[in-house]
Formats: C-alpha cells, sequence, structure tokens
C-alpha cells in the first residue's frame, strides 16, 4: 500500500476514525505523515486525498523539514502514486520525479 491510513480512536464512542495517511519518502529514506481529518488538526494543513491508497494524490503540495533552521528541505507534490520532487529539496531527489513504494 502506497498511502498507509493512520487511523485515531479518540472520539466518544471508541471507533477509529482515519487522521491521516502515511507515505514513504525515498528522498527523505522515512515516512511523510499528510493529516486529512479536519477534526484532528491544531494547525497546520489539511490535505485532500483522492482515496486511492495505491496511487494516491494528495493536495496542496507537501513541504518537510526535518531541521528548525529549514537546513533539510522536502517540498513534494504526490499526484497519481508519484511523488514528485521541487528544486528546493536539498536531498539527492530534488527536481526528479519517482514512483511511490509501499509504505515501510
Amino acid at each position: 500500500m502506497k498511502a498507509k491510513p493512520i487511523l485515531s480512536s479518540q472520539n466518544t464512542n471508541q471507533t477509529s476514525v482515519i487522521v491521516g495517511y502515511e507515505i514513504y519518502c525515498p528522498g527523505c529514506k522515512k515516512n511523510h505523515f499528510l493529516r486529512v481529518n479536519p477534526s484532528f488538526i491544531k494547525k497546520g494543513s489539511k490535505f485532500v486525498f483522492n482515496g486511492d491508497t495505491e496511487n494516491p494524490t494528495f493536495t496542496p503540495d507537501l513541504l518537510v523539514w526535518s531541521k528548525s533552521d529549514g537546513s533539510d528541505r522536502c517540498h513534494s507534490n504526490i499526484t497519481n502514486g508519484q511523488i514528485i520532487f521541487f528544486s528546493d529539496c536539498t536531498h539527492s531527489l530534488k527536481s526528479q520525479a519517482v514512483n511511490l513504494i509501499d509504505v515501510i
């Protein structure tokens, strides 16, 4: 599965709901989380998901940085099962498009 659902059981009847999805980023070599459920957003973006876990599309684009100074930056667009890295990424896959692999 290219987009793995992340569940939460925080509502009153303890029913699990999808909070967001994880994708594996081959540029950062780790998973990135995309929140889709507005009930679980405290701050930040909400992503729109096409519902296809094998060929996912999320909008808007994803911006992740792992250092507070912005020196490790991953900026991408996830469309039809591909992750398209923008030129402002700091990893080796900047300006490239690659097929997503199953979430690790």
